[in-house]
């Protein structure tokens, strides 16, 4: 893969940007130049920075030191709409486009919606769409396909190529290949090529360090706020691009690990059969899932780690009843078939707390006692009636130290982190099979973090098996007796004890 690189001014230059909110400081003193035509790969752990960075070059969010400047231009004051005018495009990791309508129209909504013409050439959209997608080596039939049909893959690629019939100087793309097969991975690399050819500058922001090797010239390395290095592709080699990004050497880490699950202890096995497990996948595959095996014991706290679009929170949602239970391969909980099961009787066995407790979890209406309890009526094994409601709640309450005055208060008045403890109670109501906690800890303070991660640790030793599901290597480390990690819908690698180290390094090998 090669591109065009110009020796003119930069297309993107940074001097000493900073951002903080309150006292947390989300980049320091970042400075680089980025020629255009070049394909620039952005890397970094969770919280080093990168999504900030994302903000700052789309006008999402302004610095609080330093200059931004856009083809030479300061851009430190201007919005979204203004950075667009400049030739500035942004493909977020979960896609912007409108399912109900046609791609074509999809790709010119913003020229429709921008006030350039009360007149709407709808053959001519359909052309302009068409070719692009020949550009981009994919069927031009999608053009005319309602979004709603379309593959994960070809949505992704369809991305991409608003990039172009928008034509900007500069796209950043987040994420574009997390959640697709290799072959659909493919495909959106060999359209980022493309972009760099045409002269297109790009920001390709992934975990996915092979992908990054591949279709980048160069590689910039985020670090708690910090660029912890920059070089030409050539320069990096996969390992010491991983020590960057952590911060420590990890060559025999990994090794470590592997050799300890290949040993896995005097009571893995009995008589050559699995110990007792609450849990046992065989060859489990479903939707993005392939061939997932995994066999969980009692009052073990087992995590699950992987980027996002690994497919670990489709893992959590099926061995939870959240998904229908039409799968290929086994599931067994308790010794029973899963399949045997109804899903409303599997829902209410199964502690589940989702990773979105806006949309998923909480009923913002309610009041605390309302969701705690909430699908622990109505025949499930945990029968409760109204009068033990308050009595139960306000147990929950004192045991998780949910901050609140009683279980009248309304849900929606309770900060992040005691929504969160609610949601945690919950899961753990009425003595379930097991819990699965996706993101248990999400957007909430260090301190409500400590707190929920001693209630898991609790519940764990006094015999409850416990599935934590963590894009966060260092929640992982902190949680699991063993984690496992995600890659496109398979479990790739088993890690006992794991280390943060570890983890991330098996999640982005």
């Amino acid at each position: 893969m090669t591109a065009s690189v110009s020796s003119a001014s930069p297309a993107i230059s940074l001097a000493g940007v900073g951002k903080r909110y309150g006292n947390t400081h989300a980049l320091r003193d970042v400075s680089l130049d980025i020629a255009p035509g070049t394909i620039v790969g952005l890397v970094g752990e969770n919280g080093a920075g990168k999504s900030t960075l994302v903000k700052l070059l789309s006008g999402g969010e302004q610095p609080t030191i330093g200059r931004v400047e856009i083809d030479g231009r300061l851009v430190n004051d201007i919005g979204p709409k203004a950075i667009y005018e400049l030739g500035v495009r942004v493909v977020y990791q979960e896609g912007s486009f409108i399912d109900q309508i046609p791609l074509y129209e999809n790709l010119v909504l913003y020229e429709r919606t921008a006030g350039r013409s009360f007149l709407f050439d709808r053959k001519a959209a359909v052309r302009r769409t068409e070719d692009v997608l020949r550009t981009l080596n994919v069927r031009a039939s999608m053009a005319t396909e309602i979004v709603a049909n379309l593959s994960p893959s070809e949505r992704q690629i369809a991305e991409v190529g608003r990039c172009l019939i928008n034509a900007g100087a500069i796209t950043i793309l987040d994420e574009p290949t997390s959640s697709l097969s290799k072959q659909g991975a493919h495909q959106v690399m060999e359209a980022v090529s493309r972009l760099g050819q045409a002269g297109t500058t790009v920001i390709y922001v992934s975990h996915i360090l092979e992908e990054v090797l591949e279709v980048c010239q160069r590689v910039i390395v985020l670090r708690d706020g910090q660029v912890a290095g920059d070089r030409p592709v050539a320069d990096w080699e996969l390992r010491e691009l991983v020590n960057a990004i952590v911060g420590r050497n990890l060559e025999t880490q990994l090794e470590r690990a592997r050799e300890r699950a290949a040993d896995p202890g005097p009571d893995a096995s009995q008589n050559g059969r699995q110990a007792d497990t609450v849990l046992a996948l065989r060859d489990v595959s479903y939707h993005g899932l392939h061939g997932v095996s995994l066999a969980v014991r009692p009052g073990e706290i087992v995590g699950v780690a992987g980027i996002g679009g690994s497919g670990k929170s489709l893992l959590g949602r099926l061995i939870s009843g959240r998904e229908p239970l039409r799968y290929d391969g086994s599931i067994e909980v308790m010794g029973t078939e899963a399949r045997a099961m109804s899903r409303k009787r599997m829902m209410r066995r199964v502690g589940y707390l989702p990773s979105d407790r806006a949309r998923e979890g909480l009923n913002p209406l309610g009041t605390v006692g309302h969701n705690l309890v909430m699908g622990k009526r109505d025949g499930s094994a945990v029968f409760i009636r109204k009068a033990q409601e308050d009595a139960l709640a306000q147990s929950c309450i004192d045991t998780y130290r949910v901050r609140c005055r009683g279980a009248k208060d309304p849900i929606g008045q309770l900060s992040g982190g005691n929504q969160q403890k609610v949601l945690l109670a919950r899961a753990y109501l009425g003595d379930p099979h097991f819990v699965v906690l996706d993101e248990p800890t999400r957007g909430i303070d260090i301190g409500a973090r400590n707190e929920i991660y001693e209630q898991i640790r609790r519940r764990a030793a006094e015999g409850t098996t416990t599935i934590v599901i963590s894009n966060e290597p260092e929640e992982i480390a902190a949680l699991a007796d063993r984690a496992v990690v995600m890659q496109r819908g398979e479990i790739v690698t088993e890690l006992p004890r794991p280390t943060r180290e570890e983890v991330y390094e098996a999640t982005v090998s």
